[in-house]
């Protein structure tokens, strides 16, 4: 998975407009009980895994995760009946929360008759309907969107948008 650079969301984070947010926050894990001896990289490893997927903890969707510290390790480790660890977990999280409305630059990824098959961040789906005059887009096109719908279902998210400008096109 390709991971975008702290730098490039901390750019993004200071256009109100743009969906990215960065976030010092706090969050609770549950593991498996292998991860007892090694709760950091385990917790890393879950924390790459919710990447570029909704989770109710940033309401959003974790882009980039930096500064990553357990709380528990001195304090003691609980335990739920069935044996599985539980983590406090202090981080930095670059999260984007798609919302009706925010305009954003993704690129074509699949072009089809009615249908535009996007990426944002190369990763997070967005499907665009285009009407039969619209014109003709190709693959790796960068467009400007505007979204129009965000249904959030467990870790699945639909985004639909509209296009507005096309901001360069592909080579090919």
């Amino acid at each position: 998975m390709n991971e975008c650079s702290a730098e490039e969301l901390d750019d993004l984070a200071k256009d109100v407009t743009s969906g990215v947010k960065i976030l010092k926050t706090r969050i609770h894990v549950a593991l498996l009980p292998n991860a007892l001896g090694k709760q950091q990289e385990k917790v890393e490893e879950e924390l790459k895994f919710r990447l570029f997927k909704y989770h109710r903890d940033f309401d959003g969707m974790l882009l980039h995760f930096q500064d990553v510290k357990v709380l528990n390790k001195k304090s003691g480790i609980r335990l739920d009946y069935n044996g599985f660890p539980h983590f406090d977990v202090k981080l930095k999280a670059y999260v984007f929360q798609p919302r009706r409305g925010i305009m954003v630059n993704c690129r074509v990824f699949q072009p089809h008759s009615r249908i535009l098959d996007c990426r944002l961040f190369e990763n997070i789906h967005v499907t665009i309907n285009t009407k039969e005059n619209e014109g003709e887009y190709g693959k790796d096109d960068c467009i400007r969107v505007q979204l129009t719908d965000v249904l959030h279902h467990h870790t699945r998210t639909k985004i639909s948008a509209n296009i507005l400008s096309v901001i360069s096109r592909s080579s090919t």
